[in-house]
């Protein structure tokens, strides 16, 4: 009975310390990832710094996709896509402060334009599909 015990407390000993322990490394970058983006398509980032459970220094890219790809914090593009993100963070950031004020925004001049129907260049109908082309060609 002694050692049914000790095992029973084992086994929940490490189905309650398993979980808090693995759960962390879900968000670790354990390798990094060959696949270079546009830094249009980043989204955000956050920075891993290598300590603890995490073996690596990466920088954990999030696309508009919701995609992570964990990329080298020393490449220059990776730096790149950094300062973008940044730069877009401060425009929306300024942006927000600019709205509020009366100044008149640059191309909020008049009605928006109005777009052609039908798809195409709009030629309209030739000969192929029975236009006045087609028809002229008939009667002759």
């Amino acid at each position: 009975m002694n050692i049914f015990t000790f095992s029973v407390c084992c086994l929940i000993s490490i189905c309650l310390i398993l979980p808090a322990v693995s759960s962390p490394a879900t968000n670790c970058c354990l390798a990094l990832s060959s696949v270079r983006l546009k830094p249009s398509n980043v989204k955000t980032y956050h920075i891993q710094q290598q300590g603890g459970i995490c073996p690596i220094n990466a920088v954990v890219l999030v696309t508009k996709k919701s995609k992570r790809i964990c990329a080298d914090p020393d490449s220059q593009w990776v730096k790149d896509a950094m300062r973008i993100v940044n730069e877009k963070k401060e425009a929306a950031k300024s942006g927000a402060n600019t709205e509020s004020s009366n100044t008149p925004q640059p191309g909020g001049n008049g009605p928006p334009k109005r777009r052609r129907k039908g798809k195409g260049r709009g030629r309209g109908k030739g000969k192929k599909h029975g236009g006045r082309r087609a028809r002229k060609q008939q009667a002759q």
